[in-house]
């Protein structure tokens, strides 16, 4: 491998998981004269599944129903009882240049797997020539912004797949910074179809969930107004008949308070009357008698 700073080879043993900064003696001796040196990948472009339960170790296998990955250990465990027995996996590929990391992309032409690292450096950077009309097809589902590198988060907020450098690009400012990632399996297209399908669904469910939610809204928005209808117009009826009720014996007291007022003033004028004659019956007695 290559240090990614400084430039320089070291040499990774995977049996024994030791680093050293020497040459083994058994490469020294070698009549063959070939080395194959690998470029260490950095934080952003590993390609390395964790087991989804001891969160640990490597994951081996993918389980094609629980839609995640496992080491060997923990699928062992997790799949020996009830209906889990009958689900079915299949062994996660290894990049067959490094042989470490997880395969993302299958070259047919080639008829190997390869990582993002190692792919780039066969396939883009010094080959690109030879390599340009090469058949490939990704074993996971590819970053939906770049589409050059592996999906390793899928944003819950935006619904898509993103690898490391897209995510923390396009999630570091603003309101997208709020986002809440979660970290990927050995994610294939199959999985991500599977989650496209689960994911309209849902969608579905809640648009039908909430179209329920509004005619239910309307039609209780309808009742009310009916009701406020039947209301308002059985207390105008009632009102109507206590209102003609009322008229009725408001019109009938006014006539009589009207008759009588007439016969009181009728009254009053035969008084007046009568006042005034019988002074001018005395007024006339009068002057006879002083005539007299």
């Amino acid at each position: 491998f290559f240090e990614p700073r400084t430039e320089e080879p070291y040499w990774y043993d995977f049996y024994t998981k030791t680093i050293t900064w020497e040459m083994p003696k058994f490469i020294e001796n070698s009549h063959d004269g070939h080395i194959k040196y690998h470029r260490c990948p950095k934080g952003a472009e590993k390609n390395l599944s964790v087991c989804g339960l001891c969160d640990d170790l490597k994951a081996e296998y993918v389980c094609d129903q629980c839609n995640s990955s496992f080491c060997a250990s923990c699928y062992d465990c997790f799949h020996t009882e009830g209906r889990r027995c009958q689900h079915t996996h299949f062994k996660i590929p290894v990049c067959s240049e490094c042989q470490t990391q997880h395969a993302t992309q299958n070259c047919i032409t080639c008829v190997k797997s390869f990582c993002d690292s190692c792919f780039s450096l066969t396939h883009e950077y010094h080959n690109l020539k030879l390599c340009k009309h090469h058949v490939l097809t990704w074993l996971v589902q590819p970053c939906n912004e770049c589409s050059s590198c592996a999906a390793q988060w899928m944003c819950n907020d935006c619904g898509d797949f993103f690898c490391s450098r897209c995510f923390m690009s396009i999630h570091r400012y603003g309101s997208r910074s709020k986002h809440l990632p979660k970290k990927l399996p050995y994610f294939t297209p199959k999985h991500a179809s599977f989650f496209d399908m689960c994911t309209k669904e849902h969608n579905c469910q809640k648009e039908s969930i909430a179209r329920d939610a509004r005619e239910r809204i309307k039609l209780s928005e309808i009742c009310f107004r009916a009701a406020i209808c039947l209301q308002r117009t059985w207390r105008g009826r009632v009102g109507r008949r206590k209102g003609k009720a009322y008229l009725k014996s408001a019109r009938h007291a006014e006539r009589i308070a009207w008759r009588t007022r007439k016969r009181n003033e009728k009254n009053q004028r035969l008084c007046a009357m009568n006042f005034y004659d019988s002074l001018a019956a005395l007024g006339s007695r009068v002057n006879t008698r002083l005539r007299e």
